[in-house]
């Protein structure tokens, strides 16, 4: 059993430790003055989207970071703030975040679309129901592909009639 243990724990250091770190809340607070607290993001609206909507291009989305503040119009809420789902462009344009578990992989922007068919994620159950079904949404969202918008402060995925909007939410601004 040990040896199963081990081959988990060096996979999962395999795929998540090359250039990932976990912040805690006083790195956020004491370390790095401008970062967003994402506590209660605002809630980007359809109007604002649409008025301010902008389909961007990779250059656009690298070294961002965003975290979920509403879905379908309705805000999100989540006690700890650390558990709050997200999403972060990097390099080659992977894909880093959580929703329920946490997820990387490469990402496609094609005709004002964001796909992401391959993605490697954590495999632990869900104990919120919400965030199971958000995971769900996220993840076949991604694979069908959805309408990608930036918006004044953040960002809007949309596919088959549901929306995610997140909240701009860099580590440093």
């Amino acid at each position: 059993m040990n040896k199963w243990i081990a081959l988990t724990f060096a996979l999962t250091l395999a795929v998540w430790a090359p250039g990932c770190r976990e912040w805690t809340q006083e790195e956020d607070s004491d370390i790095h003055p401008g970062t967003v607290d994402t506590a209660a993001p605002a809630i980007p609206t359809t109007e604002t989207t649409m008025a301010a909507g902008k389909t961007p291009a990779p250059e656009d989305l690298l070294h961002r970071r965003f975290a979920l503040a509403g879905v379908d119009g309705r805000e999100f809420t989540i006690e700890d703030r650390n558990l709050r789902p997200d999403i972060e462009f990097n390099e080659g344009f992977q894909i880093t975040g959580r929703v329920c578990n946490r997820y990387r992989g490469p990402a496609e922007l094609k005709d004002g679309r964001l796909y992401a068919e391959n993605l490697a994620s954590t495999m632990m159950m869900c104990i919120n129901s919400e965030l199971n079904e958000l995971e769900q949404l996220f993840f076949a969202m991604l694979r069908a592909g959805a309408d990608i918008s930036l918006t004044d402060g953040g960002m809007t995925l949309s596919q088959g009639g549901r929306v995610l909007s997140y909240a701009r939410a860099d580590w440093v601004r």
